[in-house]
């Protein structure tokens, strides 16, 4: 029977704005884990790294960023399939504004021994002003030729008619792009009962 262990949360706090969330669920040697992290801080750098050893394992990474000001996030993340049967899906967000940098480079590496391997990588991410900028890249490296695998990133901006929507509707814009930043991070963050993100417009 599978061992469920509790979900860990962690928070720490340097500087003034800027919110990093990081949410990883792995199943590992017939057990569960979850975890929870939240940092506010002025520059963040992570780096993240996980083997998937043993047969049927499988790695679920939620990631969520919101910065604004000059704040630079940054996060590295390698994912190494080993063994046959496995499956990793990984999804980050970005929400930036003002001059707010973002950085995303995840790469998920499939050994000639890890056939029938199932990965899926996302990044998109949400710019809110014209001076914040976000780079990302997502890379799979694969030596398996019995594989499913993906891989893509997108940028976008704030839907300037869903926002003049809102206003036709008595909805003031600072809130109506609240709600748009919002609706994108809530992929991440629905899993995660009772738990507030700071916003740039908060």
């Amino acid at each position: 029977m599978r061992k469920i262990l509790p979900e860990l949360i962690y928070l720490a706090k340097r500087g003034k704005r800027g919110a990093e969330i990081d949410f990883i669920k792995s199943s590992l040697t017939g057990k569960e884990k979850r975890g929870l992290g939240f940092r506010t801080v002025a520059y963040a750098l992570k780096r993240v790294w996980r083997k998937l050893t043993g047969k049927e394992e499988n790695e679920l990474k939620r990631g969520c960023v919101v910065a604004d000001g000059k704040h630079r996030i940054e996060n590295h993340t390698l994912i190494e399939h080993r063994a046959g049967h496995c499956t990793s899906n990984e999804l980050y967000k970005y929400v930036l504004s003002d001059e707010a940098v973002g950085v995303f480079e995840g790469r998920v590496l499939v050994h000639p021994n890890a056939q029938k391997t199932v990965s899926h990588e996302t990044n998109q991410n949400l710019c809110t002003t014209k001076e914040c900028r976000m780079f990302t890249k997502p890379e799979l490296e694969i030596y398996a030729d019995d594989v499913k695998c993906s891989h893509g990133s997108s940028v976008g901006q704030l839907n300037d008619a869903a926002l003049f929507y809102m206003q036709q509707r008595g909805i003031p814009l600072a809130q109506g792009r609240k709600l748009l930043q919002d609706a994108f991070i809530a992929e991440v963050l629905e899993k995660i009962p009772n738990f507030h993100v700071p916003l740039p417009t908060e």
